[in-house]
């Protein structure tokens, strides 16, 4: 369970204008994420916002149909599963995906923008997931982090 509660707006695309997530630091607080942003290839700034709502944003301005705040650990768990060989040899085979939502994930994962697009409206959370962890060279670390601020905050949940 998450608290961020994304905005009720639609996803914007803004011509020139673009953001991306910066590799950590290592005395960056707790489940935040630094956010750089760019126009027409220009540097214009850095921002530090909560994991949750720097994915969201992301995705927003990709024009991504998929809210991170749709995705659960165990989406995640099993995106990162078919794409990380370091997460499944780690989680083993109980963690392991059903064959066809091993089929979805490439699907995804190759499809191209329009095509992915489309799979992102009846496949919210995958998309999300899928996109996070192939859109940068450092997306399945970003994917990883979530995975652990989830399961942490199932585990709180549970008691």
């Amino acid at each position: 369970m998450n608290t961020y509660t994304p905005p009720a707006v639609p996803a914007v695309r803004v011509p020139g204008l673009r953001a991306e997530l910066v590799p950590g630091e290592s005395g960056m607080p707790r489940d935040t994420e630094y956010v750089r942003f760019w126009v027409d290839e220009q540097y214009h700034g850095l921002v530090v916002l909560p994991s949750m709502a720097a994915y969201d944003l992301l995705h927003r301005m990709a024009d991504a149909p998929s809210p991170a705040s749709e995705m659960t650990s165990e989406t995640i768990g099993h995106v990162l599963w078919w794409l990380d060989r370091d997460y499944r040899e780690s989680a083993g085979p109980d963690a392991e995906p059903s064959a066809w939502t091993c089929e979805l994930i490439e699907l995804i994962r190759t499809a191209p923008e329009e095509q992915r697009r489309l799979l992102g409206l009846g496949h919210r959370a995958y998309t999300a997931a899928v996109t996070i962890a192939t859109s940068a060279a450092d997306g399945l670390d970003h994917l990883r982090r979530m995975h652990d601020a989830m399961r942490r905050t199932d585990a709180t949940a549970a008691g």
